[in-house]
C-alpha cells in the first residue's frame, strides 16, 4: 500500500516470447513523481496501464483507495471514467478541432458552456497558448502543440495527471519556464502527477521523488537528489 493516499499500482504485462515485459509495483502520493530511465525501460507502457489504455496480465491499480483495475476479481473501469489526464508523446490532440475547442473537450460535461470556455482560455493563457485559440493543430509548431495539450490536462480538473515527456520539442528557455508552472499548478491540484523524462535537470527541478526504471523493472524508488546526482541514476 502507498505511504500517503494516492496511487498504487503493482502489474504485470508480457509482450511473448522474446518480447518486452513489464513487472513493476509503485506508489505515488499527491506532488510530482518523475519515472526516470534510458528508452524502452517501460516508462510509457506503466503510464498506458495506469491509464487504462493497456490491460495487465495480473495485478492492481488502485487511487486513493479506488481499484481501477484489478486481476483477482477482474475489474477494469472504462478510460472516461477514470479522469486521468494524459499528455502523450503523439499529444492526441484532435485535427478538427482548434486549439480552444481541444481544451475545453476535457472539461467536464456538467459544467456550463460559458464557464467551460473560460476555463479553457484561461489554461491557454497560463500556457502562453492564447494566440494559438482559434487554430487548429496541423498549424501548430511542435511546441506550441506541446503547450495546448498541457493546457486540456490541466483544466479538466484531473485526478491523476500523467506526463510523457511533455517539453521534448521546446527550447530550452521555454521548458525551464513550463517546468516551473507545471511544478506550481501541481502543488495546487493536490494529486498525483507522474512525469516522464530522460532529462536529469528536467527530474531534479519537477520531482518529488523519483522511480528509476530499466528492463520493465523498477530499480529504486527515492530522493531525486540522491539518487540521481549522489548514486549517478541510469539513462541520460
Amino acid at each position: 500500500m502507498p505511504h500517503e493516499p494516492g496511487l498504487d499500482v503493482d502489474v504485470r504485462v508480457a509482450r511473448g516470447r522474446g518480447g518486452f515485459s513489464l513487472d513493476a509495483k509503485i506508489d505515488a502520493p499527491p506532488g510530482v513523481t518523475i519515472l526516470f530511465g534510458p528508452s524502452g525501460s517501460g516508462k510509457s507502457t506503466l503510464l498506458a496501464v495506469i491509464a487504462g489504455l493497456v490491460r495487465p496480465d495480473t495485478g492492481h491499480v488502485r487511487l486513493e483507495g479506488t481499484t481501477w483495475f484489478s486481476s483477482s476479481p477482474r475489474l477494469d473501469v472504462a478510460i472516461h471514467e477514470r479522469r486521468v489526464a494524459f499528455v502523450f508523446q503523439s499529444l492526441a490532440l484532435f485535427p478538427h478541432l482548434t486549439a480552444q475547442a481541444n481544451v475545453e473537450y476535457g472539461i467536464e460535461r456538467s459544467v456550463p458552456p460559458l464557464e467551460r470556455a473560460a476555463r479553457a482560455r484561461a489554461s491557454l493563457v497560463r500556457f502562453h497558448a492564447e494566440h494559438l485559440a482559434a487554430r487548429r493543430p496541423a498549424t501548430f509548431s511542435g511546441g506550441e502543440g506541446q503547450r495546448v495539450a498541457l493546457a486540456r490536462a490541466f483544466a479538466m480538473n484531473p485526478r491523476l495527471v500523467l506526463l510523457d515527456e511533455p517539453f521534448s520539442a521546446m527550447d530550452r528557455s521555454l521548458r525551464g519556464e513550463l517546468v516551473e508552472l507545471v511544478r506550481t499548478l501541481a502543488e495546487g491540484l493536490r494529486v498525483p502527477v507522474i512525469h516522464v523524462t530522460h532529462r536529469r535537470g528536467e527530474a531534479l527541478a519537477l520531482g518529488d521523488r523519483v522511480i528509476l526504471m530499466r528492463d520493465g523493472r523498477v530499480e529504486a524508488t527515492g530522493d531525486p537528489r540522491e539518487l540521481l546526482i549522489e548514486r549517478g541514476g541510469v539513462g541520460r
